[in-house]
């Protein structure tokens, strides 16, 4: 198992950071792995939606099958999915009010035979990854 967990202040309300992160139109601002989504993109997130985003990891493009399994507004957003070679991912990012500002979390996991081969290196990039995607994150809000 892969697992990686970064945080990051933003000088904003919750509500105003999640304008931002549960937009899925505003992924490709942000998100450092999006490289789009494969079939008809979605418009917005709701408990039990699905679509396919495409990333690279690893250098390896990869389309991750995602289903939306935890969504409370403001404050979580929860995906579970499937990619290549029968790996099993799990993202989440939680908005914790600070008043007035917000201290936003994404963690993200991996499971599988696949994962086992290239563990270490799929966090640090991933790592690498997600600091960059909160740090873009913080960018867009507070601009």
């Amino acid at each position: 198992m892969a697992d990686v967990s970064v945080t990051t202040d933003i000088k904003a309300p919750p509500e105003q950071v999640w304008a931002v992160l549960a937009n899925p139109a505003r992924w490709g601002d942000w998100v450092d792995l999006h490289q789009g989504f494969a079939g008809e993109a979605p418009t917005e997130f709701f408990p039990g939606g699905s679509f396919v985003q495409r990333v690279r990891v690893l250098n390896v493009p990869a389309d991750i099958r995602w289903t939306i399994v935890g969504l409370q507004e403001p404050v979580r957003l929860e995906f579970e999915g499937t990619g290549p070679m029968g790996i099993a991912l799990r993202a989440e990012y939680r908005v914790e009010d600070r008043g007035g500002s917000s201290t936003v979390t994404g963690h993200m996991e991996f499971k599988g035979a696949a994962v086992m081969m290239v563990g270490a290196q799929l966090e640090s990039e991933v790592g690498t990854s997600l600091r960059t995607s909160l740090n873009n994150l913080k960018t867009r809000v507070e601009a």
